[in-house]
C-alpha cells in the first residue's frame, strides 16, 4: 500500500456534512489538511476536533 503520511489536502465545505467527513478521515490517514469554509464558527470546532488525529489540521 502507498504511505499517504505527508500528503496535503484542501477541503472546502470542511465544517458540515461531506466535507468534514472527509476531513476526518484525511486527517486519520496522516494527511495534512487545510479546511476551508465559510462559517467561522464550525470551522473552529471542527478543526480542534481533528487535534488528535495522526495529521494536521490547518483552518484557512
Amino acid at each position: 500500500m502507498v504511505s499517504q503520511t505527508g500528503q496535503v489536502a484542501l477541503v472546502t465545505g470542511a465544517a458540515s456534512g461531506i466535507g468534514q467527513a472527509l476531513s476526518s478521515e484525511l486527517c486519520r490517514r496522516g494527511h495534512t489538511v487545510i479546511l476551508a469554509d465559510n462559517d467561522s464558527a464550525r470551522l473552529a470546532r471542527v478543526t480542534g476536533q481533528l487535534a488528535g488525529f495522526a495529521g494536521t489540521a490547518v483552518a484557512a
